[in-house]
């Protein structure tokens, strides 16, 4: 992954942080776990195939037949 360096390796919410830091600790790595952000609501998450997209919503149009 990472050999050497510094700078922000991951953003992502505290649960995950977690499980990055169990990881981390096993391998030796010295980090710093900064607080999170408070929630800023539900999203939602489309999947198409190995493609993503999280928005806050989803806008769905019928085509005219």
């Amino acid at each position: 992954m990472l050999l050497e360096g510094y700078g922000q390796f991951l953003s992502a919410p505290e649960t995950l942080a977690q499980l990055a830091k169990v990881v981390l600790l096993q391998f030796g790595v010295t980090f710093t776990l900064l607080p999170g952000q408070k929630p800023r609501g539900i999203k939602k998450l489309m999947l198409a195939g190995e493609n993503y997209v999280i928005a806050n919503d989803f806008r769905v149009e019928s085509s005219a037949t």
